[in-house]
């Protein structure tokens, strides 16, 4: 167990930056807005911050972010800049989100279209950091495992013939309303279970 500080995925400080600024500059500016703040106050003795490591963000459902899409582009700079402004801050322990959160484009994991790209690229950024010797022997067999995993792969053949029945869009309504209800019923679900209230009371 440890006591440390570990700032999540700062979306509001991300539009906080210059759009027009080459990415691995963008992101150094990024994370001054996030970081620097708790770099400069009183941490109490015994506590770490750690760096927070992403190879980027797609809120492309929608889910939660009140039907506004956001995006933090997955690039190579990204990762270099994150890991450029740690080592510069003297942030030694690393915190990798997420594994396989694809509901909101962060996940690390192997996937059809880029293959292990960034889970190499995560490991050997990782590697360089704590100046550790590359494994390429290690990377090799991270791609073929991937590549001879047992499965299928390849499906342009499927021709799509039918459509959802149930309408997956962003609600047309006001999102925080929508929301709200949500939140609602969630919560007269809960009460029922606790007091045993009967459905439809």
């Amino acid at each position: 167990m440890f006591d440390g500080v570990a700032p999540w995925i700062d979306l509001v400080a991300w539009s906080m930056t210059n759009s027009a600024l080459p990415l691995y500059n963008r992101t150094l500016s990024w994370l001054a807005l996030v970081y620097d703040p708790v770099l400069s106050s009183n941490i109490s003795s015994g506590r770490i911050v750690m760096g927070g490591l992403t190879p980027g963000f797609d809120d492309f459902t929608q889910s939660w972010g009140a039907c506004q899409q956001r995006n933090i582009p997955r690039h190579p700079d990204l990762m270099r800049a994150q890991l450029d402004y740690f080592s510069s801050h003297s942030i030694q322990h690393l915190f990798i989100y997420t594994w396989d959160d694809w509901t909101e484009g962060s996940q690390c994991e192997p996937d059809v279209k880029n293959g292990t790209q960034i889970l190499l690229l995560l490991r050997q950024s990782i590697t360089s950091f704590y100046g550790a010797t590359q494994n390429t022997n290690g990377d090799t067999m991270l791609i073929s495992r991937w590549v001879n995993y047992p499965q299928l792969r390849n499906c342009t053949a499927i021709n799509v013939t039918s459509i959802p029945s149930i309408a997956i869009s962003c609600p047309t309504t006001n999102c925080a309303n929508y929301l709200y209800s949500y939140s609602t019923m969630i919560l007269l679900l809960s009460c029922q279970t606790i007091f045993k209230i009967p459905y439809g009371a």
